[in-house]
């Protein structure tokens, strides 16, 4: 992967170190995704809708918290760099409370649910700490649009290879070891890749503000930023629909019938995408970010019809199927944090204010709303269709509500998503650029 541009300010260690972070971060955060509600209910015993409302409840109050984490990093006097010591902090921090998640307290479901709040509240806190300041890093680390696409490419490259591993073998290993054994090598693994970034990344244009900025003034500028609200608001339509997240599990038990499938269902999703990132670059350069996003969802939703119209009872072409639609609907998910990125810059020209960390945690804000909305309705609605924990086989009515909360939720989201995207957002590479230019003097 090339970069066109001459200038370069980082290195090829520095590189690798940032993707190892990458890798390190991405393998816990798609495993706790994937496993987490699973294992709350088919091994804690909690029951869907204490489930759906501790999701909803700890990440709306995670997500209120990320634009004061974000306000807080952009107001800190940097001596040892603006985010570095956030994400240094997070390489122990991160794979210690990942690993306390998946204990198993007790029998009683109280006890196991007063554990669950506590941990899970911590780990979204320490999360925070480790997610808003690794995509705000690259406005520091280089000061030219290509180079920062070349790393954000780099780290969603190794983060797409890193969470295909992580799926594809995670639910065998959990089958032979348990959960216990299993979460003590990821985080082993994932704290190993992550430490050469302490050493090696170096943050090279921090902005030092002149004035401070109250925080809720700082939050009244990022809102004021119409592109920053018009992405972020898209991708949380698309997102909060997208039940087939926290459903996927249990659509391949029951209706899929055989859990151990989940290895092929998630390689047939995750293997295609590894081309995207190395690919993005030239894409970007020759289309722009603006064509990818609106073609990559249009992709989607007519796979979404294709994938209503041919079901799953042939395996086969349910996973083509699946894998064409996961193509489409990644790419626009890939350029998110280089959307976020322009914004600043869009922001830093029309208002005079560089706020990268509110701006991230503003993106972390509707990420998170956006899980919390998903996974509230997803658990919310598995209940209501009859589930049952452990059930060896379920009815009939019951796996086809699961396969249309599958692919007719998702496909609602899609076509608003995209709505809100062509409509409001216009902002262009060369504009951006330019931009760019003009706030440097």
């Amino acid at each position: 992967m090339k970069q066109s541009n001459t200038t370069k300010h980082t290195n090829r260690l520095e590189t690798i170190s940032y993707g190892g972070f990458s890798i390190g971060q991405s393998a816990i955060m798609v495993f706790v995704m994937q496993f987490l509600n699973y294992f709350y209910t088919e091994d804690a015993g909690l029951k869907p809708i204490a489930v759906g409302t501790l999701f909803l409840v700890i990440r709306i109050l995670d997500a209120i918290k990320d634009p004061l984490l974000g306000g807080i990093i952009d107001q800190v006097t940097p001596k040892r760099g603006k985010f570095k010591p956030w994400l240094n902090a997070s390489i122990l921090l991160l794979p210690l409370i990942t690993w306390m998640l998946f204990f198993k307290v007790g029998e009683g479901e109280t006890l196991s649910l007063i554990y669950a709040y506590g941990v899970y509240g911590i780990w979204c806190i320490v999360f925070s700490i480790s997610d808003v300041p690794i995509k705000a890093i690259v406005t520091t680390m280089t000061d030219h649009i290509e180079e920062r696409t070349f790393l954000l490419s780099i780290g969603n490259l190794v983060a797409t290879v890193s969470m295909v591993i992580v799926l594809v073998f995670s639910a065998p290993v959990i089958s032979n070891i348990g959960y216990f054994k299993t979460v003590g090598i990821l985080v082993i693994f994932a704290f190993v890749m992550m430490v050469p970034f302490a050493f090696n990344v170096k943050e090279r244009f921090i902005h030092i503000k002149k004035e401070t900025q109250p925080i809720i003034e700082m939050i009244q500028t990022m809102l004021k930023n119409k592109y920053l609200i018009a992405i972020l608001t898209a991708n949380m339509l698309i997102g909060s629909f997208a039940t087939h997240q926290t459903l996927g599990l249990y659509f391949i038990r029951y209706n899929l019938g055989d859990l151990s499938l989940q290895g092929i269902v998630m390689a047939a999703s995750l293997v295609p995408m590894i081309a995207i990132p190395i690919l993005a670059p030239k894409l970007i350069k020759r289309f722009g970010k603006r064509k990818l996003f609106i073609s990559g969802i249009s992709f989607s939703i007519v796979m979404s019809f294709l994938q209503l119209i041919v079901g799953y009872e042939n395996f086969i072409l349910f996973l083509v199927v699946t894998a064409l639609k996961s193509v489409g609907i990644f790419m626009p998910m890939m350029l998110t944090n280089m959307f976020t990125a322009d914004c600043i810059e869009y922001g830093a020209y029309i208002t005079g204010q560089r706020n990268e960390g509110i701006s991230f945690s503003l993106q972390a804000l509707f990420s998170k709303l956006t899980g919390a909305f998903s996974g509230y309705i997803g658990m919310y609605m598995l209940a209501k269709i009859g589930y049952s924990a452990n059930a060896v086989s379920l009815s009939e009515a019951f796996k086809d509500k699961l396969w249309y909360l599958m692919v007719l939720f998702p496909l609602v989201g899609l076509i608003a998503g995209i709505f809100v995207f062509v409509i409001f957002y216009k902002l262009e590479e060369k504009e951006v650029q330019k931009m760019i230019m003009l706030t440097k003097g």
